[in-house]
């Protein structure tokens, strides 16, 4: 169980700028990005900061 909280602890932020990815709009509570999950034009993958959790419209 230690593992799991600890991968809840980490920042979604920090874990995409070291993947290379930034957001296209940021602001101090979210960012929009473009969806690692597939290719894209305009930005559908939200993160929430303040909760550490992401959507992808």
């Amino acid at each position: 169980m230690k593992t799991i909280q600890a991968i809840k602890h980490l920042s979604i932020r920090a874990y995409l700028a070291e993947q290379g990815l930034h957001p296209t709009k940021d602001n101090p509570r979210y960012g929009l990005y473009l969806s690692p999950l597939r290719e894209e034009h305009m930005p559908s993958f939200k993160v929430d900061y303040e909760r550490n959790l992401w959507y992808d419209f």
